[in-house]
């Protein structure tokens, strides 16, 4: 757990870590997991039987590159 800003052996007395390399480097696989079944989650889709947990890899692929491109959408027509 991290030291909440406090200072520690990491960062020194800042309270912060300076990232310099790609940040997924420092994220194991199973917080990767996490992350996406996350995003899935607040995308309607959750983590359970029938819902992410039980999509295949294609389906969890195209359901995240058709998620961004509407984002993308949006953002463009200004809709958000």
């Amino acid at each position: 757990m991290g030291c909440d800003g406090k200072g520690c052996e990491e960062c020194g007395t800042s309270g912060y870590t300076t990232i310099t390399g790609c940040p997924q480097r420092e994220l194991t696989p199973d917080i990767i997991d996490l992350i996406e079944l996350s995003d899935l989650y607040s995308k309607g889709l959750p983590p359970v039987a029938g819902g992410a947990l039980d999509q295949t890899k294609s389906f969890i692929d195209a359901f995240r590159l058709l998620s961004h491109d509407q984002q993308i959408i949006k953002r463009t027509l200004g809709i958000i």
